[in-house]
């Protein structure tokens, strides 16, 4: 109901604007986006963890732990944002500085009429970012993209330029590698 609700507003020419669109356009810092079927809080968990590693001071948030809105904070240097399809239903150019699709599978297709559907909701993460991440062992994963738009690959095939991938050496022993 909520939903039909929503889209009749837009229909009727109602700006709509969600928590993450609120939050990106308040935020002043880079933001680092995060979407997936699988594996999205441990890739957000672990890249605010490196980020703070790295000295940084971070907003680590969205659909996992803190909300968005509850991140801004002049003192935070980045933001890390694990982003659901739902929450992207509503974002029209999120702008991310960094963003990734890790996979896609047949989620919430009770939400959802197809898994284009729910597909094409995880894409709206790549809209306007500046850069993003693909996996390409996942061609759903796969973004349409300018060329002007950074991008770097990863995958568990040996690497090729500018990229990240695994090497298998001949005794074995496996390394991951750019």
């Amino acid at each position: 109901y909520k939903r039909q609700s929503l889209q009749a507003a837009k229909a009727a020419g109602v700006n709509v604007i969600g928590d993450i669109g609120l939050f990106m356009d308040l935020a002043d810092k880079p933001v680092v986006a995060v979407t997936g079927s699988n594996g999205k809080s441990t890739v957000t968990s672990l890249l605010g963890e490196m980020f703070v590693a790295a000295g940084h001071t971070v907003g680590i948030g969205g659909n996992l732990g803190i909300p968005a809105l509850d991140l801004l904070d002049e003192k935070v240097e980045f933001y890390i944002l694990e982003l659901s399809s739902f929450q992207l239903e509503s974002v029209d150019n999120l702008c991310a500085e960094a963003a990734t699709v890790l996979n896609i599978s047949p989620d919430h297709l009770d939400r959802y009429e197809s898994l284009l559907d729910y597909h094409q909701s995880k894409h709206r993460i790549f809209h306007g970012a500046r850069q993003v991440v693909i996996n390409r062992d996942d061609k759903l994963s796969t973004p349409l993209i300018g060329e002007k738009v950074k991008s770097c690959s990863y995958g568990l095939s040996r690497p090729d330029l500018n990229c990240f991938g695994v090497i298998k050496e001949s005794n074995g022993e496996s390394w991951l590698a750019y």
